[in-house]
């Protein structure tokens, strides 16, 4: 790092001058960390706009298909976070221990379409062995691969 963390007041709704602080110095690589889902998308509409042609990553690109709606496929492209969809094929591998993934996905989205579903897959949830390093390829997440937090 650089710089030390560029904090901002939660109550921020604008991040055009955030973003313009965060890319002052030319970044190869722009970590939004764990911000919420509601900032992630305005920070990467606004690297976009600004222009910003390096790396992002962050904790979790929630309803990722809107962020690249607001910006575009090749701006997303490579964008790194963590929580894969359901439907990744990856997730059928021998140590995933969630038989039933797929369908689980067709009917939690047929049963509430546009939701998260905070009440099984909130932070309660979210010991897990090896990670999912997740990457935006052609407008899907794919898992790229799964790291042990102690790696």
């Amino acid at each position: 790092m650089l710089d030390e963390p560029l904090l901002f007041d939660p109550a921020t709704t604008g991040f055009a001058p955030v973003v313009t602080r965060l890319i002052s110095k030319d970044p190869d690589i722009v970590c939004l960390d764990t911000c919420y889902s509601d900032y992630v998308h305005r920070i990467a509409k606004q690297l976009f706009q600004q222009g910003f042609k390096g790396q992002s990553i962050s904790c979790t690109a929630d309803f990722y298909d809107q962020m690249i709606a607001k910006t575009s496929e090749e701006f997303m492209e490579g964008f790194v976070f963590q929580f894969p969809d359901f439907d990744e094929p990856a997730l059928n591998g021998e140590k995933i221990n969630f038989t039933g993934r797929n369908g689980f996905s067709e009917a939690f989205n047929a049963r509430h379409p546009g939701q998260l579903g905070a009440e099984l897959l909130g932070i309660g949830s979210a010991l897990v062995g090896d990670w999912p390093v997740v990457v935006i390829e052609s407008g899907k997440a794919r898992i790229k691969n799964f790291r042990a937090i102690p790696d």
